[in-house]
C-alpha cells in the first residue's frame, strides 16, 4: 500500500468510528443513559475532521501518530483491550491539543456506559487505527 492508501484507510476508519459512536449515543440518549452532550461533541468532531482534511488529508493520521502512538504501552494495552488502562491513561502528558483531549474525553464518556459488545467494537477500531498509523509511519519515515 502507498502512503495515500494508508491515509485514505485511516480517514475512512475515523469517519466510521465517529458515525458508530453517534448512532450508539443516540440510542443511549433514548434509553436515558447519557445526555445530548456527546452527540453535540461528536458532531463537532465529525465536522472538524472533515474540514481539517480539506486542508491536509494527512492531518488526522499525523496527529494520532505524533500524540498517541509515541507511547508503546498505550498501543500494547489497546491491543489487549484493557478497559481500565484506556479509562485511566493520561493523554495530557502526550498532547496539549485541546481538540484531541476533548475528543478522547467524549469517547471515554460514551465508552463507560456501553455494553461489553460495543466496547469491543471501539477497541477494534482503535486497534485498526493504531495498525494503520504504524504502517504509515514505517512507510513515510
Amino acid at each position: 500500500m502507498s502512503i495515500n492508501d494508508y491515509v485514505t484507510e485511516f480517514n475512512a476508519n475515523i469517519d466510521q468510528l465517529l458515525s458508530e459512536l453517534e448512532l450508539i449515543s443516540k440510542k443511549l440518549i433514548t434509553d436515558g443513559l447519557i445526555t445530548n452532550d456527546p452527540i453535540t461533541h461528536l458532531n463537532y468532531y465529525m465536522n472538524l475532521c472533515k474540514t481539517s482534511r480539506v486542508l491536509n488529508q494527512e492531518i488526522l493520521i499525523e496527529s494520532m501518530s505524533t500524540y498517541i502512538l509515541k507511547n508503546e504501552e498505550f498501543v500494547k494495552r489497546i491491543s489487549l483491550k484493557d478497559k481500565e488502562y484506556f479509562n485511566n491513561f493520561d493523554f495530557t502528558t502526550k498532547t496539549k491539543r485541546t481538540n484531541i483531549l476533548e475528543l478522547i474525553t467524549c469517547i471515554r464518556n460514551i465508552f463507560n456506559v456501553l455494553s461489553s459488545e460495543n466496547q469491543e467494537i471501539i477497541f477494534e477500531y482503535l486497534q485498526v487505527l493504531c495498525t494503520i498509523s504504524f504502517e504509515y509511519i514505517k512507510l513515510k519515515y
